[in-house]
């Protein structure tokens, strides 16, 4: 198993718990011969969609939607050839959800379940599939400090990913 993004928050608990491999795409080729991805990367600029400067709004899809990209297609290369893979991305209640304040991490999550749902589809009849968990607020992570607002557990993400690592359904 190769998680991305376990440098903090969800990812390094995850990390942890699957006695898992760590990825830095910035830092190194995808290790091949993994039967499980997990993407736990995340980046966020808040700011109000008329105040947030193009450069921070393209900042977070790049890191969020196009890295998750990238990543997968060097996944896929891998798990297509052996004919069966599970990955998982980790995403975000607020690709569906109004939050003000939030409209480029918004938009790089929809982005992100609209193109895990395109490559499920695409790499199901190979055994590999893609699946995306649309977290809302977690005890870690991002959200972590978020005053007054009851999140999830980590054991429950951990529950859904072992589920969908199990799982024969995208």
């Amino acid at each position: 198993m190769v998680i991305a993004g376990a440098t903090g928050g969800i990812g390094s608990q995850l990390l942890e718990h699957f006695d898992a491999a760590s990825y830095d795409p910035r830092k190194q080729e995808y290790p091949t011969g993994h039967d499980v991805f997990i993407n736990c990367i995340g980046y966020n600029v808040d700011g109000m969609s008329h105040k947030i400067r193009a450069c921070d709004f393209r900042e977070v899809i790049d890191i969020n939607l196009n890295l998750a990209f990238e990543m997968t297609q060097h996944a896929l290369q891998d798990m297509r050839s052996r004919s069966y893979g599970r990955i998982i991305h980790l995403s975000s209640m607020l690709s569906t959800k109004t939050v003000v304040g939030t409209c480029a991490y918004s938009a790089s999550k929809a982005g992100l379940n609209a193109m895990v749902r395109v490559m499920g589809e695409e790499n199901r009849t190979k055994n590999v599939l893609i699946n995306s968990l649309n977290l809302g607020y977690i005890d870690a992570g991002m959200t972590h400090k978020l005053d007054g607002i009851q999140g999830a557990s980590i054991q429950e993400v951990i529950r859904a990913c072992e589920m969908l690592i199990d799982s024969d359904l995208i």
